[in-house]
């Protein structure tokens, strides 16, 4: 009668796999054990064998097809009346359906070594000759699961001289280490069939992409076409140059990025504003133009069209670059310090994280919080002040003067540093609000 092999249920949510190589034609004879085919899914590969032994009869897939779980591969004529119900024995119990019925000790009845049992796969090279020291315990059908027959024929193991210490006289990992520890195999070898050599995929071999693979490559390519991209800018010094903003707008058009994220001090915040606002799709600037047009802090207008969003996340404390409309260049030719103003120079987004501060070496750390400082006494005694920007002046004078000659001693703090970080962000504000005077 015709025993029907399936593709059974491997576990870990897959429910398909791809045939990546089929071992055994229709017509052939097989054994008990035999490895029948080879399948491919998202989470493993892995061989299916035959559980029972007989002739293939028919064969209903091809190689590279999906197959699905619990679809019928085989059809296999045995010579007894077996059903797939009857069939009690196999080292992957998962290649056939395994119904309510008793063990049968007799089926793992020892017995001496059966040499007619091959594979019907590429036989080993060699075959190893077992010490006589050794006891043979599996001796008419080898117990094993796959990764001990994979790693048995990669070292040229006959597993039917290694003994398992597993239910039924099943070979573990470990009992095949012991069994290589104890066996010298490049001393007692037997003559074999020899193992043909892998072949060689040079570059411009290629493989037609076919089924869970194909899916994969799917995903992957649309992953890399829609998945966000960046590219990264790190040429800004201190005090910026309007070369350096140039170059950062040309890599900016070159790779038609969509926003602009800068992370770092005050000469990096300006410069990301400046390649945020002043991008356009030629990367020239006429910074003679953009200096004359930008140049009241407290103009309210549009944008450029082609400015593009701007997110600044500030690791000093501080400029309070990242919560004012100004940003700082210098014209290298002139030997002068400009500012441009505009609305459009405030951040899309301000993250500031006292945890990216901690690094900051003290010196910095210092010059920093004493900017910050004169931010908060130069709006605070300037003319464009209000009670809130009054409040915030001294609230930020009062952070800086208690905790900055604490946090130069003990720079890990992060209670200090959140204290310095809120304290630049206020000075930011009243700065943003009421302006510098003299000492800026």
């Amino acid at each position: 009668m015709s025993y029907e092999i399936k593709f059974a249920d491997v576990g870990e949510g897959v429910h398909e796999g791809e045939v990546l190589e089929l071992f055994v034609s229709e017509g052939e004879k097989v054994d008990v054990e035999q490895e029948l085919l080879e399948v491919f899914t998202e989470k493993v590969t892995t061989e299916i064998t035959s559980p029972v032994e007989g002739e293939i009869e028919q064969i209903l897939f091809k190689v590279g097809d999906t197959i699905k779980v619990g679809q019928t591969l085989f059809l296999i004529k045995t010579e007894t009346n077996t059903s797939n119900s009857e069939i009690v024995e196999s080292d992957d119990i998962d290649n056939y359906k395994f119904n309510d019925i008793e063990e049968d000790p007799s089926l793992f009845k020892p017995s001496t070594p059966d040499s007619s049992i091959t594979r019907r796969r590429s036989s080993p090279k060699n075959v190893v000759v077992p010490n006589d020291s050794l006891s043979v315990t599996n001796k008419n059908k080898v117990l094993a699961p796959p990764a001990v027959r994979r790693r048995a024929r990669e070292n040229n193991i006959n597993l039917s001289y290694v003994t398992g210490t597993g239910p039924a006289g099943r070979i573990k990992q470990t009992d095949l280490d012991h069994y290589i520890k104890a066996n010298d195999t490049k001393n007692q070898m037997l003559p074999s069939k020899s193992i043909e050599s892998p072949k060689t995929i040079d570059e411009e071999n290629r493989v037609k992409l076919k089924g869970t693979r194909k899916t994969i490559a799917k995903y992957m390519r649309l992953s890399k076409d829609q998945a966000a991209h960046y590219t990264y800018f790190d040429e800004v010094i201190p005090n910026p140059t309007q070369e350096g903003v140039e170059k950062g707008i040309a890599q900016a058009v070159e790779n038609q990025v969509d926003f602009v994220i800068g992370i770092g001090g005050g000469s990096v915040l300006d410069t990301a504003k400046l390649i945020a606002f002043l991008a356009t799709p030629s990367g020239a600037i006429d910074w003679e133009a953009a200096l004359s047009k930008y140049s009241n802090p407290f103009a309210v207008g549009p944008s450029p069209d082609s400015a593009l969003p701007f997110i600044a996340v500030s690791t000093t404390s501080g400029t309070g670059s990242h919560c004012t409309q100004a940003a700082v260049v210098s014209d290298t030719v002139k030997q002068e310090k400009t500012t441009l103003f505009h609305s459009g120079l405030f951040p899309s987004i301000a993250i500031v994280d006292p945890e990216l501060m901690c690094s900051v070496p003290p010196a910095v750390t210092a010059a920093t919080g004493f900017d910050a400082f004169t931010h908060a006494f130069e709006s605070f005694l300037g003319g464009r002040t209000s009670p809130l920007t009054e409040a915030m002046s001294l609230e930020a004078i009062r952070l800086i003067f208690e905790n900055l000659p604490a946090v130069l001693k003990d720079p890990h703090n992060i209670t200090l540093r959140t204290r310095l970080a809120w304290a630049d962000t206020l000075a930011g504000m009243c700065l943003a609000n009421g302006g510098a005077d003299l000492p800026h």
